[in-house]
């Protein structure tokens, strides 16, 4: 679906994460835990948080505009990266932390339920841990050939595969029935439809 990014919700959730975590974040465990509250937003919702564009990459399905954004990076955003400086920092190469309260008002009710969600799913978990276990969800796991066996570093995902079920008994991060699992198919293909034609 083509849409804006929301780079204020997705600071705020980087933000959110890493107050939870005692002030500081690795920049990898922030991205997975926003996967996770961005599919369990998607499948109970039928739209993401952040409203990113989801790739496959060596490490897990990642959330592109933001990992732009967590990595500070100008090129890719200057807006955002300008309103993000003024929640989060980097540590290192690696680690962010938090320099402000999270902004809350930038944030739903929905999206605050499903970053609660994710962390306390997921929070406890290492960043190592969390990449390991993004691996058995259909985002990344129908990608996994072209990422291990051609040239491509990341291939884009598709917004419809977070409505699969993960492999290996991983928490679907929101049961989805399949009247809803329908109706959100049909909104997101109708939307792409329009798009074609719009833009």
């Amino acid at each position: 679906m083509k849409s804006l990014f929301a780079y204020k919700k997705a600071t705020q959730a980087v933000n959110f994460f890493a107050r939870k975590e005692g002030g500081k974040i690795s920049k990898m465990k922030a991205l997975k835990l926003i996967f996770f509250a961005d599919r369990y937003h998607f499948r109970k919702y039928g739209r993401l948080i952040t409203s990113d564009k989801y790739f496959a990459m060596e490490h897990g399905p990642v959330p592109s505009s933001t990992k732009h954004l967590v990595d500070m990076n100008e090129a890719q955003h200057r807006l955002g990266r300008d309103y993000a400086e003024r929640f989060v920092q980097p540590l290192s190469s690696s680690e962010l932390q938090s320099i402000s309260d999270v902004e809350t008002k930038v944030l739903s009710k929905t999206d605050l339920e499903a970053l609660e969600f994710a962390w306390s799913k997921f929070g406890r978990m290492t960043a190592g841990s969390l990449r390991n276990l993004t691996h058995s969800y259909p985002e990344w796991e129908k990608r996994k050939r072209q990422l291990l066996q051609g040239p491509k570093k990341a291939v884009k995902i598709d917004l419809l595969d977070f409505l699969e079920e993960p492999a290996g008994g991983a928490d679907p991060c929101s049961a989805v029935d399949d009247r809803r699992r329908t109706a959100i198919r049909e909104f997101v293909q109708q939307t792409q439809s329009v798009e074609k034609i719009l833009y």
